[in-house]
């Protein structure tokens, strides 16, 4: 690794938290600064060793506090989930735009944007290699990731250099994840996981193998001014992640409700002025294909299969059941 600083923002949420651990292995948590914005996480942090900033990466000046010359940047910090476009913009790219510029500013020995597969936009049945265009879709959290990626891109490009990298990950779950999969286990246990039709496509990726590619993201001189899909390329279905969580609860059947069935009664919320899900319709029913091969090649990256890493969550979980 060619910096022996590493700053990680986002660094007391659920992916920049595991990231930081794994750079902590490495150069030790004094050597790891951590930008968090709530007084919990700081504690916590600082309780284990690591260098922390608390703040809002938003702020002026902040960004320049964190960042060393040849520091190794993380940018994790995100704004999640359905929000605003004020307030996605405000976080996910002028964050980042300030982040940026102050790596650049700081001569770091590279930037890691984690980004996203929202970032693609309206998947429709593409084959979304990294460099498919955005396509707009009705989401501000995946727009505001692709504008943050041309920000980033940007301005790189007007600096005359190439020291980032953008990865682009699924869902990531793991033993921790309280989304990914605490949440699908519980619904699991209630009866109440549905598949809509005979399920479009999902694309996991396990925690492990996300913070795995990070590493070798910074390590590698072929990713400087690439961008990686980090996502697992089984094919997986949504009937699949149902089926793999009732099987890790030990209870029962996922069910089926016909798409169709789905958009009337959307449509017909909509009409009544109640929310619809037309969103859950575009996740859960999409056919693209994102493959993995350019991150395979260029960082030598290999995910965990699906029916590992699920068992790997099984054991982890069963470890920490009281």
């Amino acid at each position: 690794m060619a910096s022996h600083h590493v700053v990680v923002t986002g660094a007391g949420g659920y992916v920049g938290g595991l990231v930081a651990k794994a750079y902590a292995r490495r150069v030790g948590c004094e050597h790891v600064t951590c930008l968090v914005r709530s007084g919990q996480q700081a504690r916590r942090l600082l309780d284990q060793g690591f260098e922390v900033v608390l703040g809002d990466l938003t702020q002026d000046g902040i960004a320049s506090r964190l960042i060393r010359p040849r520091s190794l940047v993380v940018h994790a910090a995100a704004r999640l989930g359905r929000t605003t476009w004020e307030e996605a913009s405000r976080v996910n790219v002028e964050g980042t735009r300030k982040i940026a510029l102050a790596a650049l500013g700081a001569d770091a020995a590279r930037l890691t944007l984690i980004s996203s597969i929202e970032a693609y936009g309206r998947f429709g049945g593409r084959d979304l290699h990294e460099d498919q265009p955005y396509v707009p879709l009705l989401d501000n959290y995946g727009k505001s990731k692709a504008e943050a990626e041309r920000v980033v891109r940007e301005c790189y490009r007007q600096a005359g250099s190439n020291t980032f990298t953008i990865l682009r990950p699924g869902a990531v779950y793991g033993p921790t994840s309280k989304y990914w999969t605490q949440r699908y286990l519980r619904q699991a246990r209630e009866g109440s996981i549905t598949v809509l039709g005979r399920g479009g496509r999902i694309f996991p990726v396990y925690d492990r193998d996300l913070v795995d590619a990070v590493v070798r993201a910074g390590d590698a001189e072929a990713a400087a001014g690439e961008a990686f899909n980090i996502v697992n390329d089984e094919r997986l279905t949504w009937w699949d992640w149902a089926y793999a969580h009732h099987r890790l609860a030990g209870c029962g059947w996922p069910r089926h409700q016909p798409a169709l069935w789905a958009r009337m009664e959307s449509a017909a919320r909509r009409l009544v002025g109640r929310p619809a899900f037309d969103r859950r319709l575009e996740v859960e029913t999409r056919t693209a294909h994102i493959p993995n091969t350019k991150a395979r090649v260029y960082l030598g990256w290999e995910p965990t299969d699906f029916v590992d890493a699920m068992m790997d969550c099984s054991r982890e979980l069963a470890r920490k059941a009281p």
